[in-house]
């Protein structure tokens, strides 16, 4: 039995469903992870063998998020994070050095995500957009300041704020958008597989093992959004049952397609 320390009551609506979860998950998912880390990780370090990579990443994933969704289980009327769950297990002082720790990723992975968007909107403007700020603003250490991602990242919290019920919609809306992008990509790609690069340039492992286990690490990146789920389980309307099978549902349909693409 744990001990779940009592906090003033705030509870917030309960409003999400599984599905709700779900498409929470798979956007956490299916962002950096899905368009960003596989290239990489395919040219620079595990070649093919990225195919590889990726299912023990999923395999150490699912260890991972098997945990999250037992402590969800258990600790079912709490925020869901993992700063709770270390504060009802190990105690406050390891608690304290998680969540600052949590915050500072959040942190970067925010300022990751929004700089990387902007990029991509300064890429399809032809550039046009950083020159414009670098010859009205300046640069700071050789850089344009990025308001883009500024604005992006103002944007995102404006809609946080709205409440779950509301940023859900928002959330399905671009998940939608974001898989069937998804799936003409990979439907598109199809038609341009070439299978004697399989066997040609050192063949399916041109960096060895070594670079596949090195990769596995790397995808990992791509899977985080576990967490992510854990900490609505004040929001869910079944705590219980919807973040286990929201985590085994994520981790099982997550791997193939993003092997495939």
């Amino acid at each position: 039995m744990f001990f779940i320390p009592t906090f003033p009551s705030h509870s917030p609506q309960k409003c999400l469903t599984t599905l709700d979860l779900t498409s929470l998950g798979v956007g956490s998912c299916c962002g950096t992870g899905m368009y960003l880390v596989v290239g990489m990780v395919a040219r620079n370090i595990a070649g093919p063998g990225v195919i590889l990579s990726f299912f023990i990443a999923a395999i150490a994933s699912i260890f991972s998020g098997a945990c999250y969704a037992e402590f969800g289980v258990r600790v079912p009327h709490t925020s869901g994070s993992a700063y709770m769950y270390s504060y009802v297990t190990v105690g406050e002082f390891v608690a304290f050095v998680i969540g600052w720790n949590m915050i500072l990723e959040y942190l970067i992975g925010t300022s990751a995500c929004a700089c990387a968007l902007s990029a991509s909107f300064d890429s399809l403007a032809g550039g046009s957009i950083s020159r414009s700020i670098a010859e009205s603003v300046g640069t700071i250490f050789g850089r344009p300041p990025d308001f883009v991602a500024f604005g992006i990242t103002l944007f995102m919290t404006f809609v946080l704020a709205l409440g779950a019920s509301k940023s859900v919609i928002f959330n399905n809306t671009l998940n939608a958008v974001n898989i069937a992008s998804w799936v003409f990509i990979m439907t598109a790609g199809l038609f341009y597989v070439d299978t004697s690069t399989w066997s040609e340039h050192q063949g399916f492992l041109p960096f060895g093992w070594s670079g596949v286990f090195t990769g596995a690490a790397t995808c990992f990146y791509a899977f985080i959004g576990f967490d992510i789920i854990a900490t609505t389980g004040e929001e869910a309307h079944s705590p219980q049952k919807s973040i286990p099978k929201v985590d085994r549902e994520i981790f099982s349909k997550q791997d193939v397609p993003k092997n495939v693409g």
